[in-house]
């Protein structure tokens, strides 16, 4: 657990410089000497994650156990306060599945823009999770008029999936509208609704409606998404909510009505999520209506892990921490909205594990 302490050490050492830089206050010089003891600091570059358009100020490399830690910090016109990545640095103290496994973690403040993410280019099956966009897509064409809700499709036995849902227990025959069987994709997670709205809608289109809305969503290579492209989505969807159109409501009821919650706020915020589950591939995303309301994306692969209570409370504690902070922005100086952490898997320890 080393590695993580010395490299929040970074995060919070390179937050405060930027900060001197603009304020030369005598008391933030003293917490930038107080945090950066018995750390030393590779070379540093200016050189950004080459998937990433987004502008970067400052990219830190260290070493901590000969395994490199990256940070990358874009100055913010919005930031968290310092005690943020102490309390980040808890969690993944808490926890060996930051060492041991692949996890990514994206947040974004709706008003502002302001993200925080943690692994954001790492690509994970998608499982689950691809059913609320290819849903915002079947809506969007129901507003252009190319589709309509009220059509039946009947349940025929080449439809039947495995996995959750409700119709694989069903006889084939029985007729479902395009607006239940979206219910059902979204409640229940449903694999045969699924494969059949799927049926209606090819596949083929709704990868050029994620090309459209600009999400980073790989088809052909096994239906891989990453964490940034899951926020992405959130947003679209929280947009199409928000815009009050026939569906609007539809999509606002069923994503606060689904089974197996992952991600977490406050007693009186209202969350529209998906989750997604396959194997070791455990996610959720999701839009939080909150004072300040944003996005969160979990994504995981946990390998051959037997997922169970402490993989929830990992979600937890990580949705808890973005809730406790969501309302803490504060305003900075600087023009852009991201800072990336990277916490690469320590092969070794893993083997160990």
């Amino acid at each position: 657990m080393k590695k993580i302490r010395v490299f929040i050490t970074v995060v919070l050492y390179t937050l405060s410089i930027m900060y001197i830089s603009l304020t030369d206050n005598h008391e933030m010089h003293e917490i930038a000497k107080a945090i950066t003891t018995d750390t030393t600091f590779a070379e540093t570059t200016n050189t950004a994650s080459a998937s990433r358009d987004k502008p970067t100020d400052t990219f830190v490399t260290t070493t901590s156990e000969n395994v490199p830690v990256f940070f990358e910090y874009g100055n913010g016109r919005y930031a968290f306060p310092k005690e943020f990545y102490s309390d980040l640095s808890d969690i993944m103290e808490k926890y060996p599945h930051f060492n041991n496994y692949d996890i990514s973690v994206a947040y974004s403040d709706i008003e502002t823009g302001f993200s925080v993410m943690i692994n954001p280019d790492n690509h994970y099956y998608s499982a689950s999770l691809i059913k609320a966009p290819y849903i915002l897509h079947i809506y969007e064409l129901a507003l252009e008029n190319k589709a309509n809700t009220s059509d039946i499709v009947v349940f025929e036995e080449q439809f039947r999936r495995n996995g959750t849902g409700v119709i694989k227990d069903m006889e084939p025959g029985k007729e479902f509208t395009i607006e239940e069987l979206i219910g059902l994709s979204i409640k229940r997670s449903d694999n045969t609704a699924f494969a059949m709205l799927k049926n209606v809608f090819p596949e083929n289109e709704f990868v050029g409606y994620m090309n459209s809305i600009g999400v980073d969503y790989y088809c052909n290579s096994g239906n891989m998404i990453c964490a940034e492209s899951a926020i992405d989505i959130s947003r679209e969807i929280y947009n199409f909510i928000e815009e009050g159109n026939p569906y609007s409501q539809n999509l606002y009821e069923y994503m606060t009505s689904t089974l197996h919650p992952m991600i977490y706020a406050g007693e009186n915020s209202e969350i529209a999520r998906k989750y997604g589950w396959y194997a070791g591939y455990f996610h959720d995303m999701a839009i939080i209506y909150d004072e300040r309301p944003y996005t969160l994306a979990i994504l995981t692969n946990f390998e051959d892990l037997e997922i169970g209570e402490t993989e929830y409370q990992l979600f937890k504690d990580i949705s808890a921490l973005f809730y406790n902070y969501s309302g803490k922005l504060s305003p900075s100086d600087g023009n852009d909205d991201v800072i990336i952490i990277r916490t690469p898997k320590d092969e070794e320890k893993k083997d160990n594990h």
